[in-house]
């Protein structure tokens, strides 16, 4: 959203950098908090406002039904005070495009001029524009403050209202935008209204938000005088809450199918059935959320990918934004980034169809952390933006987790301890058990670097005194293992990696690379290099450039297992196999399917192996390639 210049605006604070109830949302659904946020636009002040009056509401699911936010007398009177500044013909245009179900211009004013009886131009707008109220641009016209959009449609009288709804039906090119006005003109109810409603959300399309079908839905219930429509159509959009993940707003309307008492015995049992199917709409996510919880990381894992599974097959969109947002934050930890960020993709774009911003989120983050343990700063960057746009304050752990993995990988050790011994506390465990437990491991890593051991005590002295759940208690282990006296670190490593679980594929790989480091040091090359060539190995599969080089950093020899020339010197195993498949000319969805990664990873290997040749092409890649003759690896 942009931002006016103009002093309504004036608050400098953004929510989602502040600590998790900072804007005294307390008693609040998720998705009322978060709504919230999106329309405070960053204003600390606005956000308590619309909080309390969000609070005061007594219909369940206000912040999902209601197209816009109740307001407080002081939102209102700020409003007021700006609009009553404009022109009375201005007003009423800002009325109606405040109403108007797009944003574009002509049909703002076509439908305003309807309503004053003449024929309207852009300029009726300036002084709206002028005082920084409302941006124009390509020919489309958005309010800067989401309150003034409210305060603007409910400054008018109920009979104008009538009459810009009127006219807007008149205007409107899509059937549920015409039967969405025409049913604010009726009064009572209206069957001919409540049936082109319900059609309008029945031919929804897959890239319909999924509340704005359930508006309409909930919108055609009430205007049903028959009482088995009415109770179907409650019945429906009790169906749609449980699809995305609302059942405390589906029971609510259960109830009013319930309370309309269906004379047809086909309508009573259709809301029975759905009575009993609602208490497990999610169900499927029951036993991976368990897991997650729980700490753990590699049974959750399998319990999410079952979940999805389902919930693709059954046509689930809602449901399975979520449970594939979660199982990609699972899998990052685990180390498969690439199904990771195939997961996180699908989920960010399901939940921008369903209007899920919770799980949009959390994808974003997962891909802005593997993004930062890929090098790729500024995709990084922009997910992690993202992420706060939605309004993640609950996976503000997460964003620093990425700003520490980035800070580590940059050699700024003494960022990376700072951010991630902030992850290291329990409100952190709100994001997730596996990300705290990624933050501890990675704290260590930046302390010894760093000289600041004791942050890691201090981290986990944080935490309490209690039994910690499993992944964590692994994250201990190693983290414990590497700040420990050099006496003791050979076997305090060992005993790490035995008891890490064979599914946390990258923490494994970095606890080898810590012990071959120590076995080398101490004069057992063999058994070192056996170690960091296990470690590199699985480093390269999961495409940690920054750990790949460290490992190949510590052996200064050419990689294990291929014959690449000189190459070998500067290349890891996969970087020479990607660039031997660039050289016969594939692409990077090509390769990406010749050794099953994505084209992303593949993108991220050659902007790591550019700089390290000297190049800043493919072509001189190729030709560097067939100059030294590079054996063409990677052929399965």
């Amino acid at each position: 959203m942009q931002h006016s210049t103009s002093d309504h605006r004036r608050c400098p604070c953004r929510l989602a950098d502040l600590p998790d109830g900072e804007e005294d949302t307390g008693g609040l659904t998720d998705d009322a908090r978060r709504r919230v946020r999106r329309e405070a636009g960053g204003d600390l002040a606005v956000a308590r406002e619309l909080a309390r009056a969000l609070a005061r509401t007594a219909d369940p699911g206000a912040e999902l039904l209601r197209r816009f936010l109740p307001l407080t007398p002081t939102l209102l009177a700020r409003a007021g005070r700006l609009l009553d500044g404009l022109p009375a013909a201005t007003r009423l245009v800002l009325a109606v495009a405040a109403e108007h179900r797009g944003d574009d211009v002509a049909g703002v004013l076509e439908a305003a001029g309807l309503v004053l009886g003449e024929a309207l131009g852009v300029d009726v707008l300036r002084p709206a524009a002028d005082a920084g109220l409302v941006d124009l641009t390509a020919a489309r016209v958005r309010f800067d403050d989401p309150v003034l959009r409210t305060a603007a449609t409910l400054a008018l009288g109920y009979a104008a209202h009538r009459d810009v709804h009127d006219a807007l039906s008149v205007v409107a090119d899509r059937p549920a935008s015409v039967a969405w006005h025409r049913a604010h003109v009726v009064e009572g109810p209206d069957e001919t209204v409540a049936a082109a409603l319900e059609a309008a959300a029945s031919g929804a399309g897959p890239r319909t938000d999924a509340v704005e079908v359930l508006r309409l839905q909930e919108l055609a219930a009430r205007l049903s005088p028959d009482p088995d429509a009415r109770a179907r159509r409650w019945a429906a959009a009790a169906r749609t809450c449980a699809e995305i993940g609302r059942a405390d707003v589906g029971e609510d309307l259960l109830g009013r199918a319930e309370a309309a008492a269906a004379r047809d015995p086909e309508v009573a049992d259709a809301v029975a059935a759905l009575r009993g199917r609602s208490d497990h709409a999610a169900e499927g996510l029951d036993p991976g959320r368990a897991a997650w919880r729980a700490g753990l990381t590699g049974e959750a894992s399998v319990h999410l990918a079952a979940a999805a599974s389902g919930f693709r097959a059954s046509g689930r969109r809602a449901l399975l934004a979520q449970a594939q947002a979660l199982r990609a934050q699972v899998l990052v930890a685990l180390g498969d980034w690439d199904v990771a960020v195939s997961a996180a993709d699908e989920a960010i774009a399901l939940a921008a169809k369903v209007g899920d911003t919770g799980a949009g989120a959390r994808a974003h983050g997962v891909r802005a952390l593997v993004g930062a343990y890929r090098g790729d700063a500024a995709g990084a960057l922009a997910d992690r933006r993202a992420m706060t746009s939605l309004g993640g304050a609950d996976l503000l752990a997460l964003d620093r987790l990425a700003r520490g993995v980035a800070a580590l990988q940059g050699a700024r050790w003494d960022d990376a301890v700072d951010d991630l011994q902030a992850v290291v506390d329990p409100p952190g465990l709100r994001c997730g058990v596996e990300v705290v437990a990624l933050a501890l491991t990675h704290l260590a890593e930046a302390a010894v670097r760093a000289g600041r051991r004791g942050a890691v005590a201090e981290a986990l002295a944080g935490l309490g005194d209690g039994a910690l759940p499993p992944a964590l208690t692994t994250a201990r282990a190693y983290a414990l293992a590497l700040v420990a006296d050099d006496g003791v670190a050979h076997d305090a490593l060992a005993a790490a990696l035995a008891a890490t679980p064979p599914p946390w594929s990258f923490l494994r790989a970095r606890t080898g690379f810590a012990l071959g480091v120590w076995l080398r040091r101490h004069h057992r090359p063999r058994d070192g290099r056996r170690a960091l060539a296990d470690a590199a190995a699985a480093f390269d599969l999961a495409g940690a450039c920054w750990w790949t080089d460290a490992v190949h950093a510590e052996l200064r020899v050419e990689p294990v297992g291929v014959d690449g020339g000189r190459l070998g010197e500067v290349l890891s195993a996969q970087e020479l196999r990607i660039a031997a498949l660039v050289a016969e000319g594939l692409s990077n969805r090509e390769i990406g399917r010749r050794l099953l990664l994505s084209p992303r990873t593949i993108g991220c290997y050659l902007y790591r192996m550019f700089p390290k040749l000297g190049i800043s092409s493919r072509v001189q890649l190729a030709t560097r390639i067939r100059t030294l003759g590079a054996e063409p690896a990677g052929r399965t």
